[in-house]
């Protein structure tokens, strides 16, 4: 049975990508000490990531536009962009999300966090060659973050690469064994594989870390097994 998300689209894409990716927290820093001073639009940030955080993403949008607009002392234009475009995804509003999410990286092509958070834009879109070149830049700039691998585990995974999501889920655990959906798509990756004694051991894994869809990878698993 083939699960690749690029034959797939709106909610039904959504369901299954979240599954298999985990969303990058955001921490921003929102006032610099060496700037007291707010401008109008740090302000309209301020308030953005007020309604972000309260899960009104239709109001964060409109503030964080409002502040990209006014202009910003004390916050980065690459950061609010970066979490306007979450704020899209939450939205299941893709195309908006991809656009703000490339704003980010032309403004700062160094932030990891906007590489990251990109090439997950990508992978919702079901564009996937575009996701593994976003988050292999997202890894070369700092290579010791797991949800980083995570996240390209899940590319693969996608794409019906076992080899490869094994390769870099197994990198992600190592640097950091508490992230459930890693273990939960090295399950698939393994089953893929053909390898259900090591899919069943990582999907047990993934459920004591917290992991809530164990019952739909369970399914999965199962039907790779049979003939």
């Amino acid at each position: 049975m083939d699960y690749c998300v690029y034959k797939m689209s709106g909610k039904r894409l959504k369901r299954w990508a979240g599954l298999l990716l985990l969303m990058l927290p955001f921490s921003l820093g929102l006032v610099c000490s060496s700037q007291p001073v707010q401008s109008s639009g740090d302000v309209f940030a301020d308030r953005g990531v007020e309604a972000y955080d309260g899960g009104d993403y239709t109001r964060a949008i409109q503030q964080f536009q409002l502040a990209i607009e006014a202009g910003m002392k004390t916050h980065k234009p690459a950061e609010i962009y970066t979490m306007m475009g979450t704020a899209y995804d939450r939205l299941d509003q893709f195309d908006e999300a991809l656009a703000a999410h490339k704003r980010a990286v032309e403004i700062d092509p160094e932030s990891f966090r906007a590489w990251n958070n990109l090439g997950i834009a990508y992978f919702y879109l079901g564009q996937l060659n575009e996701a593994e070149s976003s988050q292999k830049r997202a890894i070369n700039l700092k290579p010791d973050d797991a949800l980083a691998y995570a996240s390209l585990g899940a590319v693969y995974v996608s794409r019906n690469e076992p080899d490869a999501a094994i390769q870099v889920l197994t990198e992600a655990i190592r640097l950091d064994e508490t992230i459930a959906t890693a273990h939960a798509n090295l399950a698939l990756a393994y089953a893929l594989a053909g390898q259900f004694d090591a899919a069943e051991t990582s999907l047990q894994r993934a459920i004591m870390l917290g992991y809530e869809n164990g019952a739909v990878v369970q399914q999965r698993i199962n039907n790779l097994k049979s003939p």
